[in-house]
């Protein structure tokens, strides 16, 4: 979980105080575990399945504007079923395929808690 809270303190959350510990992982599940569905993809073997995991990443700090980006660079997929399952049209795919991880682009999202009812 390192990794991912790196690349969101360094990449996509970077702060004028450049407080890594300002960046956390709040959650790591199982997307059965928090609402999705399982198998993920019915065509899919197991063994595939058992490695995706939901993270959430939070701050202290408001979103920031690569943040926003990001959202806004994913919002022609989100409704899309399937998800294509290789997006690699973000700016910042690379980063996450350099560290040999695999987002789902179609579940990315900002999360305000201060909105959330």
């Amino acid at each position: 979980m390192s990794t991912v809270q790196n690349i969101f303190s360094n990449r996509l959350w970077q702060n004028s105080d450049h407080n890594t510990s300002s960046v956390y992982v709040t959650q790591v599940a199982r997307p059965i575990h928090v609402g999705g569905r399982f198998p993920l993809n019915p065509n899919e073997k197991e063994w595939y399945i058992v490695q995706f995991v939901v993270v959430r990443v939070g701050s202290i700090h408001n979103f920031t504007e690569q943040l926003y980006r990001l959202e806004s660079e994913v919002r022609q997929i989100k409704n899309r079923d399937p998800c294509p399952k290789h997006y690699k049209a973000t700016t910042v795919e690379y980063v996450f395929r350099e560290r040999k991880l695999h987002v789902d682009w179609c579940s990315f999202k900002l999360i305000n808690p201060k909105k959330v009812d």
